[in-house]
């Protein structure tokens, strides 16, 4: 599988990705709101980048929330499900989440070549291709399904095995 330091490493970037696209979507759009209802002028490409960030943010957030099992799950029926019985479900739970991230990763990508084919660019940033703000869907769909596989199925698996190791003990 994939080393500790890699781990890491990827937690990092995740982390600092975060942290920078949202301090710059920040500056941006307090830098709008001010010239805007300060100086009664706009940067009309501002507003879009501001949203193209925030796509990038959300969809970076979700690859990271995956990775500290912090995305929408079943817990708390798994919760009420008392031993066995949750750990399974969680299981299932987790691995339809990863065939799901797997899916929208394969449909965002199809889209993703349609918008490139056509190079359309924002209308008010036409030095930014459209097809940028679909290549954050693809990572982050797909980082969403390693980090759940990594988080979730391979530490639940291991978890069963290792209450049904103990039963036969």
């Amino acid at each position: 599988m994939i080393s500790d330091k890699a781990k890491t490493i990827l937690n990092n970037i995740e982390k600092y990705l975060i942290v920078i696209l949202f301090t710059a979507m920040t500056v941006i759009v307090v830098f709008q709101i001010t010239t805007r209802y300060g100086f009664g002028f706009t940067v009309a490409w501002m507003e879009q980048m501001a949203r193209l960030i925030f796509v990038w943010l959300s969809f970076i957030g979700i690859s990271y929330a995956a990775a500290h099992t912090q995305h929408i799950r079943m817990t708390a029926v798994a919760t009420l499900m008392k031993g066995k019985g949750g750990k399974v479900l969680l299981l299932i739970g987790d691995i339809i989440a990863v065939l799901v991230g797997l899916y929208l990763t394969y449909k965002i990508t199809g889209l993703t070549i349609v918008v490139y084919t056509k190079e359309q660019t924002f209308s008010a940033m036409p030095f930014v291709p459209i097809w940028v703000m679909y290549v954050s869907g693809i990572i982050g769909m797909l980082g969403f399904s390693i980090r759940t596989f990594q988080h979730g199925v391979i530490p639940g698996i291991q978890s069963l095995k290792q209450e049904e190791n103990n039963e036969i003990a």
